[in-house]
């Protein structure tokens, strides 16, 4: 009898302990490691040490690492400083340190520091590299920032950098969440639409025989039902390549003039005498409300402090935030990352 009682114990603390997950699961913390609050010293993480940051995840642990020390916040040198960033995979290049002085995070240098750099990154879709360009270059720089991906600029060597005006945004002082970037295969017909993100859609009007455009594909681009934008594709065509193919919006992004925004690639078929469906292999997208990295421009605590186009990293600090580690609780930081401080010890965490 014992037994049984101690077996229904058991169930029952599994699954209230399940139970408790279930219901908690739109709470769930992504933590860095617990510290204790120690004066004078300087804790330094990134992506491997807190997942929030912004990470590759199909990351293979046997590529090359590149590593340069930080050796802290009092002597700190933006122009020599690298951070910790992975040759080959990308794995992220965030992070932050805390250092510790009378119970508190002093600004200035002195209390948290932020720094995060552009990485050179492939597309998913491999056909927006240019086929004539050298190994590594026809991508895109990416820079984690809030724990999110960014875009920073096209890399040379590839088509949306020969379709944009200004290639870069980092050089105007901004930056633009990556909203879309991969490779698929979706089958589209005449009325239907390719579902894109910030109220975008990619309508197929209609799939037109003409006498010097055989089979061209009609597109129409709207954004919250409202039409921005009309193009020609013609992937039916003998001997296309890529940009015959592809659909690509433009668009200026305050300073930055006529960057492309969004691209859409249709599979390339063999030329059919009436065609009744069309295929996409490749998206692209990112936001069309630029992300601010001027100097002084604040998120959370965090104030930018530095940009360097030319390095392509920026730097944040908490600056004239003084923030006192006395009192147990959750402190708010930057994005969607806190502080939570409990019996002389802390962590960040990401909601």
């Amino acid at each position: 009898m014992r037994l049984i009682s101690a077996i229904a114990l058991v169930v029952g603390v599994a699954f209230l302990t399940i139970l408790t997950q279930v219901c908690s699961a739109d709470e769930i913390e992504i933590r860095g490691p617990t510290v204790e609050i120690t004066n004078n010293v300087t804790y330094s993480w990134g992506p491997k040490d807190f997942p929030g940051f912004y990470h590759e995840t199909d990351y293979k642990e046997d590529q090359s690492i590149i590593t340069d020390e930080f050796s802290g916040p009092l002597d700190y040198d933006y122009d020599t400083y690298s951070g910790e960033y992975f040759e080959s995979q990308n794995y992220g290049t965030e992070r932050i340190n805390f250092t510790i002085t009378n119970n508190e995070f002093r600004g200035t240098l002195g209390g948290i520091i932020y720094k995060t750099e552009a990485q050179l990154h492939s597309f998913k879709f491999k056909g927006w590299r240019d086929d004539y360009c050298g190994y590594g270059e026809g991508g895109y720089f990416v820079i984690g920032f809030l724990g999110e991906p960014y875009f920073a600029a096209y890399n040379e060597g590839s088509h949306l950098y020969d379709d944009s005006t200004d290639e870069s945004l980092m050089r105007d002082e901004q930056l633009s969440k990556v909203m879309i970037d991969e490779a698929c295969d979706i089958s589209l017909t005449p009325g239907e639409s390719l579902v894109l993100a910030e109220g975008y859609e990619l309508k197929v009007k209609d799939i037109v025989q003409k006498e010097h455009c055989w089979n061209c594909i009609y597109l129409e681009l709207l954004k919250d039902g409202i039409s921005v934008d009309t193009g020609i594709v013609e992937p039916f065509k003998e001997s296309a390549i890529v940009m015959d193919c592809a659909y690509t919006y433009e668009t200026d992004m305050d300073q930055t003039e006529d960057i492309v925004i969004i691209a859409v690639h249709f599979k390339p078929k063999y030329p059919e005498r009436d065609p009744t469906s069309v295929i996409v292999d490749g998206i692209w997208q990112i936001s069309d409300m630029p992300t601010s990295i001027e100097e002084s421009v604040t998120y959370g605590k965090m104030a930018i402090q530095l940009t360097d186009y030319d390095r392509m990293y920026l730097v944040m600090e908490n600056g004239g935030n003084k923030i006192e580690l006395s009192k147990n609780g959750d402190i708010y930081l930057m994005g969607d990352i806190w502080i939570r401080i409990a019996d002389q010890e802390f962590y960040i965490y990401r909601k």
